[in-house]
């Protein structure tokens, strides 16, 4: 009976083991299968990255010639290129980088871009309103040429460039009006045709500028004024702030040129005056106080006034301490009387009719001399022996009767 139990223990116990081992062989089959399954994933995962992993290197290839490319670059000639065109440096990095560092080829291209973009921007801004801006002046011993530009604010009409341009716009306007031209006026369609000596339109060149600063710009208006043999010719600059020069061109707000002649005058003009004073007075209409329809007061004329012989002026105490003037201090002087309070005409003695009123004269001989109002500009010229034969006067953002430009617009 022992026997037998011992037996079938064995035998149980052996069938046991044949399971647990076939059971320990299904999980080692298992497990290598896994194995491979895992090895096969993690080779098609290998494989699938191969691809990028190649593209490593070419990536870092590219990124280190894009690098050498952009380093390329020469240093000192983008400086120059900056320098010289005033573009953003992104763009003369491009240029620079299109043309392989030749500044010329480089400039040349980014003027092209900026020529385009200026235009563009000159429709987009040709309505905005320009009441600044210089007027530009270049003066020889026989003429001289004015020029206004005008802009949007007083902000770009200090800016360097801006005043760059009134001097280059200048320049190229006095010396075409020097071999071409005679004593004129210029419109601003007939100063926009002009050419510089590249062969660039001077509307060509208020583009450009237009589309770098973004502001709107107008070549306004252009006179060329030279003087007659024997005669003296002076100019006058004035800027509101510190004085403007680019080589020989002056700028600023307002600008006057007188044309003096060494012959004088036939008459003395304040007999003109003493005439028409003494006219009114012989009508009752002058009595020293305001007449009864309100017209301006009028003093009343001494006897000196009222005489029509001009050498009895001449013998007075007065004139005997007066100092004659050379004919270049009369031109700067009645400049200066120009500028200050602009006369509308010259006037001729005997022919022109006085103003009864002083504050109202517009006639420049007959008015009170800005620069000593004991006497009028006539009698000081007539003083010295000199007479007036033309005189301009440009104010930088003035009204103009019958122009069709209209300064708070492009078109009126």
């Amino acid at each position: 009976m022992r026997g037998r139990k011992e037996g079938g223990r064995r035998e149980r116990g052996g069938g046991r083991k044949e399971r647990r081992g076939k059971r320990e062989g299904r999980e080692i089959k298992g497990r290598k299968g896994g194995g491979k399954g895992r090895m096969k994933r993690r080779g098609k995962e290998k494989g699938a990255g191969g691809g990028d992993l190649l593209k490593l290197p070419m990536q870092r290839f590219a990124l280190l010639s894009m690098r050498q490319y952009a380093s390329s670059v020469n240093k000192e000639a983008l400086k120059e290129l900056r320098n010289r065109t005033g573009v953003a440096f992104v763009n003369c990095k491009k240029a620079l980088e299109k043309f392989d560092n030749n500044i010329d080829e480089a400039t040349q291209w980014l003027e092209e871009q900026a020529q385009k973009e200026g235009w563009a921007k000159v429709a987009k801004v040709k309505d905005r309103p320009m009441s600044q801006g210089l007027v530009g002046v270049v003066t020889t011993p026989d003429c001289a040429t004015v020029v206004e530009v005008n802009c949007e604010t007083d902000f770009v009409a200090k800016n360097q460039k801006f005043q760059e341009l009134v001097a280059r716009l200048t320049q190229v306007c006095h010396e075409h009006f020097s071999e071409h031209g005679t004593n004129a006026s210029y419109s601003r369609g007939a100063l926009n045709l002009l050419k510089d000596n590249e062969d660039k339109s001077l509307a060509d060149l208020v583009a450009l500028e237009v589309g770098s600063m973004g502001e709107n710009m107008l070549l306004r208006r252009g006179m060329f004024h030279k003087a007659s043999v024997g005669n003296t010719l002076a100019t006058y600059v004035h800027n509101i702030g510190p004085s403007l020069q680019i080589d020989e061109v002056k700028m600023g707000k307002f600008a006057t040129t007188v044309e003096v002649s060494p012959v004088a005058m036939g008459a003395d003009p304040d007999a003109d005056i003493a005439k028409v004073k003494r006219s009114k007075l012989e009508e009752g209409t002058e009595d020293g106080a305001t007449n009864v329809e309100g017209s301006t007061e009028i003093a009343k004329p001494n006897e000196g006034e009222l005489s029509s012989d001009s050498d009895s002026s001449d013998s007075s105490d007065s004139e005997d301490e007066f100092e004659a003037a050379t004919i270049d201090e009369v031109a700067n002087k009645v400049c200066l009387h120009v500028m200050g309070i602009n006369p509308k005409d010259v006037g001729v003695p005997n022919e022109s009719t006085p103003s009864m009123s002083k504050s109202e004269e517009q006639t420049l001989i007959y008015q009170d001399f800005l620069c000593d109002d004991s006497m009028t500009v006539g009698k000081y010229l007539y003083r010295n022996g000199y007479s007036i034969m033309k005189f301009t006067r440009y104010e930088c953002g003035e009204e103009i009767e019958g122009e069709e430009l209209n300064l708070e617009g492009e078109k009126s």
